[in-house]
């Protein structure tokens, strides 16, 4: 499998995570939270959607995002630390500890600039450093 593929599939999982929280708070009638990770796990399902649209427009856009997911799992998290529920406590933070992992070891495949070589633009003539001569008209006719 792809990189590509399994960082989409990363994404996706990440958003079924939050959508599970998002459906647990709807269950408990906090309906406030269940708004908030409901809407959260849409985006992140539509980034796994998107994945490769975004990657190659976005020069860390897979870092930015595995970082907004580990945040949204440790503060789901935290919610069942405070709810009493161990068991999820430990899977999402756990979650949340690989997701952070992913975000700082992630690169993205698109190329990037080096700054070292230097492109040289089309259509515009010679570099500025040497300017293009001016051309006269012929001087045939004019003789002293």
């Amino acid at each position: 499998m792809k990189k590509s593929k399994l960082r989409q599939l990363a994404h996706l999982l990440a958003g079924v995570l939050v959508l599970n929280h998002g459906l647990d708070a709807f269950e408990k009638s906090d309906l406030a939270s269940a708004a908030v990770y409901l809407g959260i796990s849409v985006f992140f399902l539509i980034i796994a959607g998107l994945h490769t649209v975004i990657i190659s427009r976005f020069r860390r856009a897979d870092q930015t995002l595995f970082l907004l997911e580990s945040l949204a799992l440790f503060y789901s998290a935290w919610q069942y630390t405070r709810q009493g529920n161990r068991p999820l406590f430990c899977f999402m933070a756990v979650a949340g500890i690989v997701f952070f992992v992913f975000a700082m070891k992630s690169k993205n495949d698109r190329k990037t600039h080096h700054p070292g070589k230097r492109k040289k633009m089309r259509g515009t003539g010679s570099s500025p450093a040497q300017p293009e001569p001016i051309k006269l008209p012929s001087q045939k006719g004019l003789s002293s």
